[in-house]
């Protein structure tokens, strides 16, 4: 059975990461996907000055678009490049579902890999299906459809969405009700303000350069980074009797929501052990204290994903300590511990 257990830090707005597994302990670290340092992605027709370079840049580093020489920037976006991009972004935090055929009509002519992408988002429950036989696969992103799209994305991957109360936008009214909330979720999590301070333009097309900078703002809300895991430590002392103990460091944003959270992943079938708590637990604490994290399990292509979780609204500020404990048969297995500081 195949276990990986990892302290993961994932911010709802901008997720917290863990230093790499080649640092050493003490160093601190940007904690973002797309640094000042992401490297330049060459194409030839993304001006240096494009408020968007940047960001497209960024997405090109993580594969989450793979051409190369031109970008096409001011293009729209259309559904089939969309499931690309989505599928791509999700996988870089969780593994994708197989893809089983879901009956779409008119996605044949698509590459195998844009099909799987649009088969991947209906076991997802991220497509916006045009209808139950067709995904409408050429068909420009509008706005809208970009919000909802990116919203199903973020919750399919784990993370919780804020509550969708107005954002002052105007000109979503006559939407249907998961239009308007995704449209206020996006600007709640930051992935964008709007065309203006009260209006959104849901009807407006979706360039490609502007799904860049979505799409590197949605990274940064699901980014989920371990400081340790079971086959690359990062510091990690072995004391001659006792558990062992792995230190990391890192910098984070602050004052903003996020979630903790540990576990491991196993393949089918499991166990009825794995799961015994008596056998296995996980602790957390902030700053020495105890914190209550919830327990959940989810089977998902093929494993299971068991995870304890804790939410700390509003976020934290200043330098803290975040220990996570592992017990096996009762006995504390290993520390992970994570010096973090919020700025």
């Amino acid at each position: 059975m195949r276990s990986v257990r990892t302290l993961l830090v994932t911010s709802l707005i901008a997720t917290l990461v863990a230093t790499s597994a080649t640092q050493a302990s003490g160093q601190t670290v940007d904690t973002l996907p797309c640094p000042a340092t992401t490297p330049d992605a060459g194409f030839s027709d993304v001006d240096v000055a494009n408020i968007h370079k940047r960001d497209i840049d960024c997405i090109a580093h993580w594969g989450i678009t793979t051409q190369a020489g031109t970008y096409g920037p001011s293009q729209p976006v259309t559904r089939w490049q969309m499931a690309l991009f989505l599928t791509r972004t999700a996988r870089l935090v969780q593994a994708l579902p197989d893809g089983t055929p879901s009956g779409f009509s008119d996605i044949g002519a698509l590459t195998t890999k844009a099909q799987l992408a649009v088969y991947q988002l209906a076991e997802l429950s991220i497509t916006a299906d045009t209808s139950p036989t067709t995904y409408g696969p050429e068909a420009a992103v509008t706005r809208e459809q970009m919000a909802v799209f990116l919203v199903r994305t973020v919750r399919a991957v784990g993370v919780t969405l804020p509550d969708g109360s107005t954002q002052g936008f105007t000109d979503i009214a006559a939407l249907g009700a998961e239009s308007q909330a995704a449209i206020n979720q996006v600007r709640q999590l930051g992935i964008t303000s709007g065309t203006s301070a009260t209006t959104f333009s849901p009807s407006t097309l979706v360039t490609r350069e502007q799904m860049a900078s979505f799409l590197a703002r949605t990274l940064n809300v699901i980014w989920t980074v371990s400081f340790f895991d079971t086959t690359n430590l990062l510091v990690c002392t072995v004391p001659p009797s006792g558990p062992i103990d792995c230190v990391a460091s890192g910098r984070y944003p602050a004052g903003r929501t996020f979630t903790i959270r540990e576990g491991f992943q196993s393949d089918l079938p499991v166990p009825s052990s794995a799961l015994d708590p008596a056998l296995g637990r996980f602790e957390l604490y902030l700053d020495g204290a105890p914190v209550a994290a919830t327990e959940k399990t989810t089977a998902l292509s093929g494993y299971l994903s068991h995870t304890w979780e804790a939410t700390f609204i509003g976020g934290l500020t200043g330098t803290h300590q975040l220990v996570g404990r592992w017990y096996y048969d009762g006995v504390l297995g290993f520390t992970v511990s994570l010096s973090a500081q919020f700025m």
